[in-house]
Formats: C-alpha cells, sequence, structure tokens
C-alpha cells in the first residue's frame, strides 16, 4: 500500500497522502529529516494558526517544571487533610477545570527545603500521561486562587509563565493545548 502511495504520489508532483508526501524542496542537512518537520499537513495548520496573528513559541512563554520526588510517607488521603493539596494528572479535567477536593485527593506536609514544586495561581497544569487515541489535544487546566495552597505531583507537568501573560494570551493557550492540533 506505501509504494503504490509512493508511486501515485510521484506523479502528482508532491501531494500528501496516508502514508507519504513528497518534499520537493532543497533540504539543510542540519535540520534533520524528521516526518512530521516537512509534512504539508503540519505546515498548513501553523498557517492557520498564524491567521489568527502573532506567534510565540510555547516556550518563550511559559518555564516548564515538574516536581521532585516525593516520599510516600508525606502524603496522606482524605476529604480534608492536613498540609497542602497534592494536585496529580487524575485532578486534571478535561473540561479545563481541577477536580475538587474528596476522600481520595492527596496531602502533604511540606517541610524545610522540599522538592515539591508548590503551585501558583495562573499555572497551567497538563497530564504529564496522555492517550496517543484521544484526539482531543492534551488535558489541562489553569490554577486559580480558591485552589490554593497546593502542590504538583509527578503526574503533571507545570507550564509557569515566564511574564504575566493577558487573559486572552492565556485562553488561546489553554484552548491550543486542548484542541487537536496540540
Amino acid at each position: 500500500a506505501v509504494a503504490a502511495d509512493l508511486k501515485r504520489l510521484l506523479k502528482m508532483r508532491g501531494v500528501r497522502t496516508e502514508f507519504v508526501y513528497v518534499h520537493r524542496e532543497q533540504v539543510d542537512a542540519s535540520s534533520g529529516l524528521g516526518f512530521e518537520r516537512y509534512d504539508p499537513r503540519i505546515g498548513e495548520a501553523s498557517g492557520e494558526i498564524s491567521a489568527f496573528g502573532e506567534t510565540d513559541p510555547l516556550g518563550d512563554l511559559y518555564l516548564v517544571e515538574r516536581s521532585g520526588r516525593l516520599s510516600r510517607s508525606d502524603i496522606h488521603e482524605g476529604a480534608q487533610g492536613s498540609g497542602i493539596r497534592l494536585i496529580g494528572g487524575r485532578d486534571v479535567l478535561r473540561d479545563g477545570t481541577l477536580a475538587p477536593a474528596d476522600r481520595s485527593s492527596r496531602w502533604i506536609a511540606i517541610e524545610g527545603d522540599s522538592e515539591v514544586l508548590r503551585l501558583s495561581e495562573n499555572d497551567l497544569l497538563v497530564r504529564a500521561i496522555s492517550n496517543p487515541n484521544d484526539s482531543g489535544g492534551f488535558v489541562a487546566a489553569r490554577v486559580d486562587a480558591s485552589s490554593l495552597p497546593a502542590a504538583a505531583d509527578r503526574g503533571v507537568l507545570v507550564l509557569r509563565e515566564r511574564s504575566p501573560l493577558s487573559d486572552e494570551r492565556r485562553l488561546v493557550v489553554s484552548l491550543l493545548l486542548g484542541s487537536s492540533r496540540a
């Protein structure tokens, strides 16, 4: 099927099919030959996104952080524990919110120089593990003041703003992460 696709594609002068595409421009060897790098569909998606206006790489807007190793002896469960709430992947919901504390919530007492990553308002939490068959993009939620104090466990990636972003930019990033384009 792939060979037949390639033969048809060579006759069509550079269209993408299900399995193959032909890139007819000069490739800079130092940039690599990753399949996605020259995929016409990715180029089209980038063009669609740039039509909204100025774009910035996510790494320019956010610092990606992850909590250090946590001692199980410091973690306990319950609807209302002592210490601060520990937010994990299961607490980040598809609708962009954090699950409310319940009897399965985890809490941690933080003392001294702990490796626990304390959360701040406007941190964006993304589940560290995602389902590759889920076409809905990443599962992410923003931390608001009502969720604090809280800390992240290793089940989430914390995207912390490098400098304060406007509400509009926060919304665009959240929508993009939750889309199939992410």
